[in-house]
């Protein structure tokens, strides 16, 4: 496993992205550090994963994670989708009102395909998602988790340093 900063990690993405735009899921949660674990794949299971603390963060590229029946429930994908003002504003309202999209929405959203982020606009909206939470993050892809988490363990306690 080939470590990596978030900043490379975040660049191979964007690149990776803007040659494929299709397929993309991001998982998310926390690990029972309180750590903020984020997992970025492709269809196939392969991207990268992430360990992230306020001022430190660590990852590496990943292959064949098993997503399960992930991709089933995260059936739109992430992307960078136009919005409309009226799509928008449907959103907005469902998530104060209910805390989540209904179906219909989800699938007025699908109607907009992901775009490459250089043929998007400031001037439109934009929806950039979705993001699947994940509440045993770290049942994700256990092999993984634990040689990210022992090699985050490492630096993390490289950067502790005594004053005085």
């Amino acid at each position: 496993m080939i470590f990596k900063t978030v900043d490379e990690i975040i660049r191979e993405f964007e690149e990776a992205y803007e040659r494929k735009q299709v397929g993309w899921h991001i998982l998310y949660g926390f690990d029972s550090w309180g750590r903020l674990n984020i997992y970025i794949l492709d269809d196939r299971g392969s991207g990268w994963a992430l360990i992230l603390e306020p001022h430190f963060g660590l990852g590496a590229k990943v292959e064949r994670v098993n997503l399960g029946s992930i991709s089933k429930i995260d059936s739109l994908g992430f992307g960078f989708r136009r919005l409309s003002k009226e799509l928008f504003k449907r959103i907005i309202r469902e998530m104060r009102e209910y805390g989540r999209l209904s179906e219909e929405t989800m699938n007025l959203i699908k109607k907009n395909p992901p775009l490459k982020k250089s043929e998007l606009r400031l001037d439109e909206g934009i929806l950039i998602g979705p993001y699947l939470y994940h509440p045993k993050i770290e049942s994700v892809d256990d092999r993984i988790a634990s040689k990210l988490r022992e090699r985050f363990e490492e630096e993390i306690k490289k950067r502790y340093r005594y004053i005085g």
